[in-house]
């Protein structure tokens, strides 16, 4: 709520006038918005612990589909 005085043709203050604004909307999308951020927020940590799962779950036959090779060579060039 907004109050401001109201001034007469000399200047001399002869009333008020308020202006009231309903919030109500505003304050329910600020609400909705921080819910679905901390949401994503969440949802954001377990994509990532699931990314770093499944990167660190495919290394290891990664590396032993390298490594294979690379000591078959090393054995055949051998012979």
């Amino acid at each position: 709520m907004t109050i401001s005085p109201t001034r007469g043709e000399t200047g001399k203050i002869n009333g008020a006038s308020s202006i009231t604004s309903d919030n109500t909307e505003r304050k329910q999308a600020q609400q909705l918005l921080i819910q679905r951020t901390t949401e994503l927020e969440a949802a954001n940590k377990e994509l990532e612990a699931f990314t770093y799962s499944v990167s660190h779950d495919l290394r290891a036959p990664c590396d032993i589909s390298t490594a294979f090779p690379k000591s078959f060579w090393r054995t055949s060039d051998r012979r």
